[in-house]
């Protein structure tokens, strides 16, 4: 595995405000490549 990058989280960022992510509300999402 790697750590993730700010383009990392940028990916996740445009999807949530994207019409693509328009269903998506009320979640804690955990952008962390897997580790906790």
């Amino acid at each position: 595995g790697r750590l993730g990058t700010p383009r990392d989280t940028a990916h996740l960022v445009d999807f949530l405000c994207s019409p693509r992510g328009q269903w998506v509300n009320g979640q804690l999402l955990m952008s962390n490549g897997g580790f906790a």
